[in-house]
């Protein structure tokens, strides 16, 4: 109809239509409670964890990604364990010794920004193998009479 239409053509797209307005000296009645929206620059406290940090192995390497975090943390801490004893330090790779073969390996990873920290529960488990794992699965054994195994019996 066109009754309803701007009787300016030229106004722009966000100045409320002529029925919109507020007689002189009266404020809108304002009814929405929620508050103002949160841009992403925003931190509201310290880091949350999303996602659990993940263990896994390739060959004599341990690897621990660091999850997924709120709050726009600045830095990550790593802490390895052994049938739950820490060891390594502060990195997100741990090199397997002798003595660990056999043994479940976990990362806690602890992010931090201006408002504080927060560690991730433990990743998932990893049994540490001689021969390498991926995820905790153990890696396929080389087949008898391969390239690899021919003469050593």
């Amino acid at each position: 109809m066109m009754s309803e239409k701007r009787a300016d053509r030229g106004a722009a797209k966000d100045e409320p239509a002529a029925r919109d307005t507020l007689p002189p000296g009266e404020l809108p009645h304002i009814t929405d409670t929620d508050p103002p929206p949160i841009h992403e620059d925003t931190i509201a406290g310290p880091p949350a964890v999303i996602d659990v940090p993940m263990a896994s192995q390739a060959g004599a390497r341990l690897s621990c990604t660091m999850g997924n975090w709120t709050n726009k943390p600045t830095s990550y801490d790593y802490q390895w364990q052994l049938d739950g004893e820490d060891v390594g330090t502060n990195a997100a790779t741990y090199t397997v010794a002798a003595g660990d073969d056999g043994k479940i390996a976990t990362c806690i990873v602890t992010a931090t920004n201006d408002l504080g920290s927060s560690p991730a529960p433990p990743s998932n488990p990893v049994t540490v193998t001689a021969g390498g794992t991926r995820g905790g699965h153990q890696a396929e054994p080389a087949h008898k009479g391969s390239q690899e195994t021919a003469g050593r019996q």
